[in-house]
Parts: structure tokens; C-alpha cells; sequence
């Protein structure tokens, strides 16, 4: 009899649906494989936020996210990461504007050109952390960058970077007098 184990468990358990996951030791692969039946279009991985996002098509959005969430929910308490179900198109919009409000940011704080702005983003760069931390080594490796370059352009990160805490710092004692009166 075909899957009579698994027919066993859930007759005991009142008839209740199961759902078998291959494992994998890769999170990313381990996600598609509980998000089965669904198509997985793409999966992006933020380890610092621990957090992933999946585009899966139009057509296929209801059936990965479930119904009431359920199959996204099941998919994040397995894995143990916040899962975000998405269109294509929708996770197509959200990296253009995460690297518009990069790109934003670097002619902002880093006194560049948009042009620049758009090379270091293209290069994998999405944050002024990024920039002032990284070894110059991987600058360097970017075409048209020179040390001097580098290092000043670091410098600026750190500087932004610097200002924007005390920026921050002043906010939150005036925030606090505010509570206070």
C-alpha cells in the first residue's frame, strides 16, 4: 500500500492533512521545497535580517501563500526565517527602489554624481556601512576606482555615517524633553 506509514500518522491524528518536506541544508532550497506545490520564481536571501523574499508568478501567488496565510506561515515556523510572498513584478519594484533610495543616498551624503551613485549600486553596494567597511580591496576591483578615490570615498561614508548618529542622538534628546514636559 502506497504511503500506508504516512496514512497511519494521520488517521491517528483525526484525519489530519500531512505534508512530507525533503530536507536541504541550504535554507533558500529548503524554503522552495516547503513551499511545494508552488512554483518558486526566485528567492532573494537577507542573512542580516534573516529574512527572504520569494517571487513566485501572478497566477501562482494564492496557492504559495495559502489560505489565510497558512502555507507561508507553516513554510516560516520550518524554516525558521520571515518568508515574504511576492509577484515578480512586485519584487522587480521593490529592488528598483531600494536602489533608487541607495542611489538617493549616496549623492546625498557622499557628494557624487548619480552616475557613480549608480555604478557602486550595480556593484552590490547598498548602504553608506557598506562603503565606509568594506576592505578597499573590493572597491578597488571596481573598474575606473583608483586608492586615493577610495579612501576618500570611505572617509565620506564614515563622516555620513558619523553625522547621521549625532543627527539621530540630537533627535531622540529633544523626542525625550518633549516626554518629559
Amino acid at each position: 500500500m502506497r504511503g500506508a506509514r504516512v496514512q497511519a500518522v494521520s488517521t491517528e491524528l483525526g484525519g489530519e492533512r500531512i505534508d512530507i518536506v525533503l530536507w536541504d541544508d541550504n535554507p533558500a532550497q529548503f524554503v522552495i521545497n516547503a513551499m511545494a506545490p508552488a512554483d518558486v520564481a526566485s528567492i532573494v536571501v537577507d542573512e542580516d535580517k534573516h529574512t527572504m523574499d520569494i517571487a513566485v508568478e501572478a497566477g501562482n501567488l494564492a496557492q504559495a501563500i495559502g489560505r489565510n496565510g497558512q502555507n507561508v506561515r507553516l513554510a516560516s515556523q520550518l524554516s525558521g526565517w520571515e518568508l515574504n510572498v511576492m509577484t515578480v513584478d512586485d519584487l522587480q519594484a521593490k529592488h528598483q527602489a531600494e536602489a533608487h533610495a541607495a542611489i538617493d543616498t549616496f549623492t546625498k551624503y557622499l557628494d557624487i554624481d548619480e552616475d557613480f551613485a549608480t555604478v557602486l549600486v550595480e556593484e552590490g553596494f547598498s548602504t553608506l556601512e557598506e562603503l565606509a567597511y568594506v576592505p578597499m580591496k573590493e572597491l578597488l576591483e571596481i573598474e575606473g576606482l583608483d586608492e586615493p578615490t577610495v579612501e576618500a570615498l570611505r572617509e565620506r561614508a564614515k563622516n555620513a555615517l558619523a553625522t547621521i548618529a549625532q543627527a539621530r542622538k540630537k533627535a531622540s534628546v529633544i523626542t525625550n524633553r518633549l516626554t518629559i514636559c
